[in-house]
């Protein structure tokens, strides 16, 4: 995570963490279910790049099977 931030720090065409709060009321807990699993599978390798970060997270969104959005909608209900 402290790559992550770190990385964002360095690149200021992206927001901080500072202005996303943790709790955010524009997030239901579906998108805080869906983002934990794509942390997941994006965290299971180094990161060196916010390119590579971008490539990541679009490759890990992309490859989302269906049924992992029917369970958290499921699960959250």
């Amino acid at each position: 995570m402290l790559l992550i931030l770190s990385l964002i720090e360095q690149h200021k065409t992206y927001h901080t963490s500072k202005l996303w709060p943790p709790n955010s009321p524009d997030l239901s807990p579906v998108d805080y279910e869906i983002w934990a699993v794509m942390q997941h599978h994006v965290y299971r390798g180094q990161i060196h790049s916010v390119d590579e970060l971008k490539r990541s997270l679009i490759d890990v969104c992309c490859g989302l099977e269906q049924s992992i959005f029917d369970e958290t909608v499921r699960k959250t209900r």
